[in-house]
């Protein structure tokens, strides 16, 4: 049986264990503020937009380990969720639009697989201090750390010093007074 649009939505749940699916539906936690844990099917490749937006207390005394063969986070996915410590598995290719905004994340490590990030992915993240990102091909899209007072330090890979263009780029899309390292 599938899965309905909004089937949990608001549902005073704690925790929740996901098998046998493969795609995470839109919307389908949205607003469960009581949610504290979920534990994914490993197998889980997509996780479609506004899935846990709104649930307030999620991973806020654990860290969220993502499935290893997980490639599309879209957007809001994660918004405001309470997570202070994020495991992006190697597999993801793609983080949505606003996908963590609002987090409690304090550092951050994008995989080399990741393609890109879409604008204000970690926007009003409070609390984040530090990004690395693995990928020299990794677009970068606007807003991406948008209203992140703490954050000190976007570290990417020394490849990206080949191309004055792409740095430029990058340069133009962190807040100002964020150090650029480079990374061997």
């Amino acid at each position: 049986t599938g899965v309905n649009l909004n089937n949990f939505m608001g549902v005073n749940l704690l925790g929740i264990s996901i098998y046998l699916i493969s795609s995470i539906p839109s919307g389908l936690f949205l607003m469960c503020e009581n949610l504290q844990i979920i534990q994914f099917n490993s197998n889980t490749r997509y996780i479609s937009s506004h899935a846990f937006c709104g649930c307030k207390k999620l991973f806020q005394f654990s860290n969220m380990e993502l499935p290893d063969k997980l490639e599309t986070i879209a957007a809001n996915a994660f918004n405001g969720i309470a997570a202070k410590l994020i495991t992006l598995p190697d597999s993801l290719k793609y983080i949505g639009e606003s996908a963590f905004s609002g987090t409690k994340i304090r550092n951050i490590i994008i995989p080399k697989g990741v393609l890109a990030i879409a604008d204000g992915a970690f926007s009003d993240c409070k609390e984040l201090e530090s990004v690395t990102i693995q990928g020299y091909e990794t677009v970068i899209d606007n807003d991406v750390f948008r209203n992140c007072p703490q954050l000190k330090t976007v570290t990417i890979p020394d490849k990206y010093r080949f191309s004055s263009r792409c740095v430029d780029n990058l340069k133009n899309k962190i807040p100002q007074g964020v150090e650029l390292k480079f990374s061997l």
